[in-house]
């Protein structure tokens, strides 16, 4: 124990990398040892702690997508891969659920500072079918879920980009996308990939790169 200021438990597995800005420390790690009870079962998760004495301070919880068929993506138990980039006051990440995410840098602490409806957007979806169509591509079907109300310790949403949706990409085992950050742009690879076979590419005609604009 010499020489080690704090701890700070996380879940039970850590693939993305820590990052250290404005006096805060944000990794990602999956949710098999919750600090909130509103979220249970499996999920990514992004942590955030006061880099001077580790007190945790807030956290993104995203719900795993539901394998079926041929749909592989977001593995169980792989959590948050993405490594943050911190600008300020915002931080930017791409979820397990292969979405980038502009989140206020404080949390819900200072209030609800971007979008207003953190407690559906984040919840678990009640019907979520991802498939592939012969003449149509990639679907997906959702239905909202029970959402929650979101507290102090939540993370605070400015703007979220779906790339499943919009682009839309095949995930294949994770989004383990970290984004590159130049003047207002973030650069992203919506990690495309193939299904369950590892054989079968069911988006061949999706990006391998974007450009978004930080702000919206």
């Amino acid at each position: 124990s010499d020489n080690i200021k704090w701890t700070a438990a996380l879940g039970k597995g850590v693939y993305g990398t820590p990052v250290v800005a404005g006096g805060r420390v944000y990794v990602g790690t999956n949710n098999e040892q919750p600090r909130d009870p509103k979220f249970k079962g499996d999920a990514g998760v992004l942590m955030c702690f006061r880099e001077s004495d580790g007190q945790f301070l807030w956290q993104l919880v995203t719900p795993k997508c539901k394998h079926q068929n041929k749909y592989n993506g977001d593995d169980a138990k792989l959590g948050i891969m993405s490594a943050p980039v911190v600008d300020g006051d915002r931080v930017y990440v791409v979820t397990n659920r292969c979405a980038v995410v502009c989140l206020d840098a404080a949390g819900m602490a200072n209030g609800n500072d971007g979008l207003t409806d953190e407690g559906q957007l984040l919840a678990r979806p009640s019907v979520e079918k991802i498939w592939e169509d012969p003449n149509k591509g990639m679907m997906i079907e959702r239905q909202p879920g029970t959402p929650f109300v979101p507290g102090p310790t939540d993370a605070d949403v400015i703007w979220r980009y779906d790339m499943m949706v919009d682009l839309p990409v095949w995930v294949q085992d994770g989004s383990n996308c970290n984004i590159l950050m130049i003047g207002d742009y973030l650069y992203v690879n919506p990690s495309n990939g193939v299904d369950r076979t590892h054989k079968h590419l069911p988006t061949p005609n999706a990006p391998s790169l974007i450009v978004l604009d930080k702000h919206t």
